[in-house]
C-alpha cells in the first residue's frame, strides 16, 4: 500500500457463484464514486450501527459499563465483609460514601459514584446475554484441568458436544464458565462472585483489545475510502 493509500485493496464479502466462493478484490484507486460511497457506509455502519444494529464502538461502550457495574458490586462486597459484618450496603451509601469519595477509592477503580451508590441500592439491574456474546465465550476457552475429552467438558458444563468450546491454556476453568452462563439475565447482587471477577478482571479486558483493534481497523479502512472520495 502505498502512503496514500491508492494502491490499497478492498476485499469484498464471501458469495457464493456457481458454487464457488469467490471475493471480489479492487484497488481504491479503480473504484467508482458509487463503490467509495457504498464502502465508506458499510465502514460506519460497522463503527456506529444502522437501523437497529448495534455498532463495535457502542459494544465497546456497553461492555465497559458492564465492568464498571461488576467491579462497583465487588467493591461494595469488599467493604461489607471488611467491617465483618458491621456495615450493610446502606450503612455504606448513608454513611461512608463520603468517606469512600475522599479516598478516592472509586476513582482508582474506574467506578462512577453514580454506578457505586446503585450497587449500594442494589439497583444495577441484570447481566444481559446481549453484551457478553455466547460465541466470545466460547471463543475465550475452558482450562484443561483433568484428562478429559473436551466433548465431556461441555457436556459438563451443559452445552451441545458438538458446540465449539476448545480448550485453551489462558482460559476459563469449566466451572466459571457454567457459572457465568448461569448468571445471565441475573441481577448483579445475585450473581457469585467468582463470576464478578472474571467479567471484570478476564473476559472484558480481553474483549476491550479484540473490539479496540477491530475499531482502529475500520476507522483506518474509512479514513482511506473517504480520502479517495474528498480526491475524486
Amino acid at each position: 500500500m502505498t502512503k496514500d493509500g491508492k494502491d490499497f485493496v478492498w476485499i469484498g464479502e464471501k458469495k457464493n457463484v456457481d458454487g464457488n466462493i469467490v471475493q471480489e478484490r479492487k484497488k481504491i484507486k479503480d473504484a467508482t464514486i458509487c463503490e467509495l460511497q457504498e464502502w465508506s457506509e458499510l465502514c460506519e455502519c460497522i463503527l456506529n450501527g444502522k437501523n437497529g444494529t448495534t455498532g463495535k464502538v457502542k459494544k465497546l461502550s456497553s461492555m465497559n459499563i458492564v465492568r464498571e457495574k461488576c467491579k462497583a458490586e465487588l467493591t461494595v462486597r469488599r467493604l461489607m465483609s471488611e467491617s465483618d459484618g458491621m456495615l450493610d450496603r446502606n450503612d455504606i451509601l448513608k454513611k461512608h460514601l463520603s468517606g469512600i469519595l475522599e479516598h478516592k477509592l472509586l476513582e482508582r477503580n474506574g467506578i462512577s459514584p453514580k454506578v457505586f451508590q446503585n450497587a449500594c441500592a442494589n439497583s444495577l439491574g441484570r447481566l444481559s446475554p446481549k453484551v457478553i456474546p455466547f460465541d466470545f465465550i466460547l471463543k475465550v476457552g475452558v482450562r484443561k484441568e483433568s484428562l478429559e475429552p473436551i466433548e465431556s467438558v461441555r457436556e459438563s458444563i451443559g452445552l451441545h458436544r458438538d458446540s465449539r468450546l476448545e480448550y485453551r491454556n489462558n482460559g476459563m476453568s469449566a466451572f466459571e464458565i457454567k457459572m457465568l452462563l448461569n448468571s445471565m439475565n441475573k441481577d448483579y447482587k445475585d450473581i457469585p462472585t467468582i463470576v464478578l471477577n472474571v467479567v471484570a478482571n478476564k473476559l472484558i479486558p480481553l474483549y476491550n483489545i479484540i473490539i479496540t483493534k477491530q475499531i482502529n481497523k475500520w476507522n483506518f479502512l474509512k479514513k482511506i475510502v473517504d480520502d479517495e472520495l474528498l480526491s475524486r
